[in-house]
């Protein structure tokens, strides 16, 4: 399943690992495994991911591919202040 561009600075986006962030979940003292997806741009603010962290891989891709752009886009320059 192809992951589409960052809906905010349209750069390349990309699957993101337990092993690639610090925060490890645990689960009956083992590590959870979960899946986010990142921009590639470090400029943006979702360099460091989306911070939605699912388990199942091809749920967090949908997520990401189908998200409503415009009203996020809309939300996070109120956030902002622009």
């Amino acid at each position: 399943m192809n992951i589409k561009p960052c809906p905010f600075c349209n750069s390349e986006a990309k699957l993101k690992t337990t092993e690639d962030n610090s925060d490890y979940c645990y689960e009956n003292g083992k590590i959870i495994e979960y899946y986010d997806i990142q921009c590639t741009n470090k400029e943006c603010y979702l360099c460091d991911g989306a911070d939605w962290n699912l388990r199942n891989r091809e749920d967090i891709i949908k997520m990401w591919n189908t998200r409503n752009k415009q009203k996020e886009r809309e939300d996070k320059l109120k956030e902002i202040g622009i």
